[in-house]
């Protein structure tokens, strides 16, 4: 069998992309992000999660589950006020 290999001189060597330069969000005033506490809401659904479903279920993974489920969508209602 003969295996089809290309001279090395045949591959061109492939031209250096300009680096994409991404925006800041929080120092961008044009950015129309909204702003919530789903960070803070998840964090604090978690820790309760994991009391809770310890202590009623005998089982961590479904209270952890249903904490961060509570919590995001406690958190993402509740919206930030603009600092100004």
């Amino acid at each position: 069998m003969e295996q089809n290999q290309p001279n090395p001189t045949e591959f061109q060597k492939a031209e250096p992309k300009p680096e994409i330069q991404q925006e800041d969000n929080e120092n961008n005033p044009n950015s129309k992000g909204e702003d919530n506490y789903m960070l803070f809401g998840m964090c604090i659904g978690l820790s309760i999660g994991l009391c809770l479903g310890q202590a009623l279920f005998d089982n961590m993974a479904i209270g952890m589950c249903l904490g961060l489920c509570i919590g995001m969508a406690v958190g993402s209602l509740i919206k930030k006020t603009p600092k100004e």
